[in-house]
């Protein structure tokens, strides 16, 4: 897969890249290959493979195997984002892999950005944070956001995640809080007429999948929090919706999720604690 690797890595990495594609090609649903595959796709490969009863220690040697073939799909051009970037390894505790933020602990990330943050820019990272808890949005969409994506209707709003709704995209509604944020940002936005990204680094680029990890690990550390990543508002944004609405299909549209079983595997039959209750979708 790339130069200064092992033989016998190499041989690894082809026979783990050879299982993916071929589960890929098994899955009536998916026709892109490689070339076409999701983080939702990966992590119903990673559900599969639990299925199946394989190692913890075989699973994440896979995953880590297509996060870094991935990587190298980007530099040659071959994609244009890693799908497994958002993807986590698997834990010691399988039930360890489903976790959310308590209402208490959701305020005290929120709460950190305002303590500990730059000036310069408290008012995007606060409402990106807002953002991946009001929305369950994956980092690898948040990043591609643009400022047509958000529309605010009064108070509050919605946000288009993807593309339109017939090509697969799908619309998320924005609670007054999150709106708020978005609203105070956006006042504060570094002018870049020709970029057209809802969020920008102060050199007035796209950010990146990293820097948005980094700054929720961040922000979490302050808060005294463990374990914290966007994968885990995530889930905290679903788990929220499936209490509040007991409606599993809806928490797989807001999701992204293609397949109803995705979410059912993950929310309904992985849950280690009770769901918590907060206030950061918007009402349906």
């Amino acid at each position: 897969m790339r130069t200064g690797l092992a033989a016998t890595t190499v041989v690894n990495y082809m026979a783990d890249l050879r299982c993916f594609a071929g589960w890929l090609a098994d899955q009536p649903s998916l026709n892109g290959g490689l070339a076409g595959a999701q983080a939702e796709d990966i992590e119903s490969y990673q559900a599969h493979m639990q299925e199946k009863g394989q190692a913890p220690s075989t699973i994440n040697r896979r995953v880590h195997t297509i996060r870094k073939f991935y990587e190298l799909a980007m530099t040659e051009g071959w994609v244009s984002i890693n799908p497994a970037c958002d993807v986590h390894l698997l834990p010691r505790s399988v039930l360890a892999l489903l976790r959310a933020l308590t209402d208490g602990e959701a305020a005290a990330l929120l709460h950190a950005v305002r303590s500990v943050a730059r000036s310069s820019l408290l008012s995007r990272d606060y409402a990106i944070l807002l953002l991946l808890l009001g929305t369950g949005a994956r980092v690898s969409e948040l990043v591609e956001l643009q400022l047509e994506d958000v529309e605010f209707l009064g108070e509050r709003g919605y946000l288009l995640v993807g593309e339109r709704r017939i090509d697969g995209g799908r619309y998320i509604p924005l609670s007054s809080e999150v709106c708020e944020g978005l609203k105070r940002y956006l006042r504060v936005r570094p002018r870049a007429p020709m970029v057209h990204h809802l969020f920008l680094s102060q050199g007035r680029r796209p950010l990146s999948p990293r820097t948005v990890q980094a700054l929720v690990q961040n922000y979490a550390r302050a808060a005294g929090l463990i374990g914290v990543t966007p994968r885990v508002l995530r889930d905290t944004f679903a788990l929220a919706v499936l209490e509040a609405t007991e409606d599993v299909s809806l928490v797989a549209e807001l999701l992204g999720h293609r397949r109803v079983k995705t979410t059912v595997e993950r929310y309904v039959n992985n849950q280690a604690g009770e769901p918590p209750q907060i206030p950061l979708h918007g009402e349906r």
